[in-house]
């Protein structure tokens, strides 16, 4: 889902009202942008696989969402690095 124009110019004005700066709404974005991002990837990739349609839905959503490059590549490498953790955990909770 994509801003349609009307709701773009009601989100100008509601930045000039609150005398927002760029920066300030950048990392606003940014944050729930990335918790979008963070939350989709996680559920995606819960059974240990991440496929090529997968990497596409991605892709689009890092775009509709406008998350920068850096951003969503630090998330998922979190999100994998975590998934790996649990996984060793599960294993050797289960040698035991």
């Amino acid at each position: 889902n994509k801003l349609e124009d009307g709701e773009i110019e009601e989100l100008k004005k509601l930045k000039s009202l609150l005398g927002l700066k760029d920066k300030d709404i950048d990392e606003v974005h940014n944050q729930v942008a990335g918790q979008i991002y963070k939350k989709s990837f996680e559920q995606m990739i819960k059974d240990g696989r991440l496929e090529k349609k997968n990497e596409d839905f991605f892709e689009k959503l890092e775009q509709d969402l406008k998350l920068p490059k850096n951003l969503a590549e630090k998330i998922s490498g979190e999100a994998r690095q975590l998934f790996i953790q649990n996984y060793v955990k599960k294993i050797t909770a289960d040698e035991r």
